[in-house]
């Protein structure tokens, strides 16, 4: 007789990370507030890292301060986001472009998504179909898998699968991203960092 075989258990989730934004890469007006220390991070626009090679000033955008080169790395993001505003979460090479306005795709760097202005829906730009959704996500969760190639995005509210990158290897270190639309669009909550972009 042949034995039963024994149940294969999935993978466990990863616990989540305390991703921290990296307050010098933030574009100049973005305003970074860190809870549990009450502060705010990161030098004022008239300071003197305003200028500063590592800093965003295409977009109110932040990476954070860890990079990823191997393993596998879960985060969530809160957002209290105001009408259509546009955002985009996701990760990056820790060498994209922060001077120039460049398309968010994984040719430059970028495997995110964003909401898109208007619309109630997220697009990526590999998908050729948006994900279209009754509302947007208010807690997102971003699963790297380094090793496999895959970057996903999840609604922590309900579960839900929203979208995957894969791909075979990814060209080097990856770093979390984030980005917010403009002045009074809201705010995000990355670990104990609350940021918003200054009006």
């Amino acid at each position: 007789e042949c034995p039963t075989p024994l149940p294969i258990s999935p993978p466990p989730r990863p616990s989540t990370e305390d991703v921290v934004p990296d307050a010098t890469s933030a574009y100049p007006y973005l305003l970074l507030y860190e809870s549990r220390q009450r502060r705010y991070l990161g030098s004022s626009p008239e300071g003197s890292g305003f200028c500063s090679k590592d800093r965003f000033v295409a977009y109110p955008c932040a990476v954070g301060q860890t990079a990823f080169s191997s393993g596998r790395h879960y985060w969530e993001v809160g957002m209290n986001i105001t009408g259509d505003a546009l955002w985009a979460l996701g990760v990056c090479r820790d060498n994209v472009s922060r001077k120039d306005r460049v398309p968010k795709c994984p040719e430059n760097g970028f495997w995110v998504v964003q909401l898109s202005k208007g619309t109630k829906y997220l697009s990526t730009f590999s998908a050729l179909t948006p994900v279209m959704l009754m509302e947007p996500p208010s807690h997102m969760g971003i699963f790297l898998d380094f090793e496999a190639g895959e970057v996903s995005f999840y609604s922590v509210s309900d579960g839900s699968h929203l979208h995957t990158y894969s791909q075979a290897t990814f060209p080097g270190p990856l770093q979390p991203f984030f980005c917010l639309g403009a002045p009074k669009s809201g705010q995000m909550v990355i670990s104990t960092v609350t940021m918003w972009v200054k009006g």
